[in-house]
């Protein structure tokens, strides 16, 4: 976001808070990157192919702004 890393995620959920990222005005840029290794999309030596990658839907979620006081 904004040329700053989120984070990696190897299993779900694949979720990442942003807000530091964020401008606060004007654009921002988001770049998604997915990856997989070979044998990872593969399943091994001899295995068939399963789906690898996104394979759902990508959102961008606003959430309010939630402060927790503590007594």
């Amino acid at each position: 976001m904004n040329g700053v890393c989120a984070g990696v995620r190897v299993a779900a959920p694949y979720r990442f808070d942003v807000t530091s990222a964020l401008r606060g005005a004007g654009d921002n840029e988001v770049l998604l990157q997915v990856w997989n290794s070979a044998e990872a999309a593969l399943g091994g030596p001899g295995a068939t192919p399963a789906p690898a990658g996104l394979l759902g839907a990508v959102r961008l979620v606003a959430y309010p702004l939630v402060e927790i006081k503590s007594s």
